[in-house]
């Protein structure tokens, strides 16, 4: 049975350190808690408090600490600072991880829970409003369909989300693309 004290405190706490949040950070989170309770339907053997804790916390580095720190590497230190001796070493170990590959870039997620958080945190990039945030704030077209590429390939521990978001992926691509050939 899941400590929903320490989840709902994983949340609370994220919100106190988003309240300055220009980058729509939050949408992003709640959009990945979202996908979390939508996984477990279909991975009930994934640890829910695992999970939750890693959603909640993931990303709480862009709100904390020095800028030039990669926000995971940030997110993870946060996190084992916050949870302390709160709960069992080993679920910490695993949130750890969880926090620190979710970007599937320089650590590689191994647990399934890790796999997962990696999962629903592309997902709900896919699903949610970030590549239109990034544009309406000047990030160039390249990085934001490279961004999608990226995101779309990191469904790939699980082939059958990748086949549900596949329109959705494309549906993307072909926005940006059209916005990247309009000329005046």
């Amino acid at each position: 049975m899941p400590n929903e004290n320490i989840i709902q405190k994983s949340k609370e706490y994220f919100l106190s350190k988003a309240l300055d949040d220009k980058v729509s950070v939050k949408d992003h989170v709640f959009e990945a808690s979202m996908w979390a309770e939508k996984i477990f339907k279909k991975y009930p053997k994934a640890n829910r408090e695992v999970l939750l804790i890693s959603v909640w916390l993931h990303d709480i580095g862009y709100f904390m600490g020095e800028k030039t720190i990669d926000h995971a590497v940030k997110s993870e230190g946060i996190a084992d600072e916050f949870l302390g001796d709160s709960i069992d070493e080993d679920l910490k170990k695993n949130i750890l991880h969880c926090i620190r590959s979710h970007r599937n870039k320089d650590v590689v997620p191994e647990t399934l829970e890790a796999k997962l958080m990696a999962t629903l945190d592309s997902a709900s990039h896919l699903t949610g409003t970030l590549y239109i945030f990034l544009f309406n704030y000047g990030k160039g077209l390249d990085y934001i369909i490279d961004k999608i590429e990226r995101d779309y390939a990191d469904l790939k521990n699980f082939p059958e989300i990748q086949k549900i978001l596949q329109p959705v992926y494309e549906g993307w691509k072909k926005l940006f693309a059209g916005l990247n050939n309009i000329e005046l």
